[in-house]
């Protein structure tokens, strides 16, 4: 096994950073533009539902699409900053990332046509638990493993 260059292991803080950027270049789109993009995407997978058969109510599909949407973002960077932690043996970016969700919805309050929501606050958590909790699944079985392979 190769072992890994320095600038290798800030390859995950800086994917994070960024990926942090754009969760709060989605919040500060205004209600009217963040509307239209999640009805292009509700129109879309409405018509594809609707091809296959399954008939559902257009109000109850765009509320299901922008909570999917909070969930995997925040999917997306738990799973960045858990690496990046793994990366950097370093546990602080872990309580950083639980602090995006406030800032995300704080931003929020402030930019026309949003508003801060609570429960979108713990969708964004649960996203980044979930994200921790797959990454340390995965790498409790790659030590596992590689401690099978040693012994």
């Amino acid at each position: 096994m190769t072992k890994r260059h320095k600038h290798d292991k800030l390859l995950f803080p800086i994917l994070s950073i960024l990926w942090v950027i754009v969760i709060l270049s989605f919040s500060l789109q205004d209600g009217s533009r963040s509307s239209l993009q999640s009805g292009m995407i509700t129109t879309t997978i409405q018509s594809l539902l609707s091809n296959i058969g399954i008939d559902i109510e257009r109000q109850l599909l765009s509320f299901l699409i922008r909570k999917a949407a909070h969930f995997t973002e925040f999917f997306i960077l738990g799973v960045l900053i858990k690496q990046s932690a793994f990366d950097l043996k370093n546990t602080i970016p872990l309580y950083l990332a639980c602090l995006v969700p406030v800032i995300d919805e704080t931003v929020q309050s402030f930019i026309p046509g949003r508003a801060m929501a609570i429960t979108d606050m713990f969708i964004d958590l649960s996203g980044i638990l979930f994200g921790f909790l797959i990454m340390n699944l995965i790498h409790n079985s790659q030590r596992k493993r590689k401690e099978r392979m040693l012994s």
